[in-house]
């Protein structure tokens, strides 16, 4: 059986930061899951309609496939990842082969809300970071890779991601086994990160 960790925190605290690092440093023993990919389809909504649904709510992820893979890649068999594109908020033909590691990493705002998976999750991490951080770092990563502009962003942002960091992302922070305190913008904490990695290799 395969070792299962869970990043989670708030858009923009830094878990795909903190989830690349731990690729680097694991190489191959390691194989990375994004939830982002697993957001439902929008095609048969305009354009318009699309802008308005909230993308930070649980029901916007397609938790039943995301759950059903994740098991699989615990237990050791391969998945067919299917591939979001944010800039039209549709779910691609395309889909990436993704082979079972030793460690296996998913990340996600709302990880923590697939119920399903709770019980198979071996060591869950809270990203932590101040709120007008992670909204300055959300505004620079959607202009820059999701074609975003500055004023979508903060409309989203006031609208939809921010009660729902309230109402859903902050409260998991207090269940998780590690929080990962992320306020630098000049890299990871290097003492948090080598802690963290003492613990992985302990456990696998």
């Amino acid at each position: 059986m395969n070792y299962l960790i869970a990043i989670s925190g708030g858009s923009g605290a830094g878990k795909t930061t903190l989830s690349n690092r731990l690729k680097e440093i694991f190489k191959e023993d390691l194989v990375q899951v994004t939830y982002d990919s697993y957001c439902v389809d929008r095609s048969g909504l305009t354009m318009e309609e699309r802008t308005k649904v909230n993308y930070d709510h649980p029901t916007s992820y397609d938790s039943e496939l995301f759950s059903k893979q994740i098991k699989a890649l615990k237990n050791g068999e391969a998945i067919d990842r299917p591939t979001f594109d944010f800039a039209t908020h549709t779910r691609t033909k395309e889909t990436v082969k993704i082979h079972p590691k030793k460690i296996i990493v998913i990340e996600g705002i709302l990880v923590l809300q697939v119920k399903e998976l709770l019980d198979e999750i071996d060591l869950s991490i809270f990203v932590d970071a101040d709120a007008d951080l992670r909204l300055a770092r959300r505004l620079l990563r959607d202009i820059k890779e999701r074609g975003r502009t500055p004023e979508s962003v903060v409309t989203q942002y006031l609208s939809t991601v921010k009660p729902s960091h309230y109402d859903f992302i902050e409260p998991s922070k207090y269940d998780c086994n590690i929080v990962f305190n992320n306020n630098k913008n000049d890299g990871l904490d290097e003492k948090q990160v080598a802690k963290l990695v003492k613990m992985i290799k302990k456990a696998v």
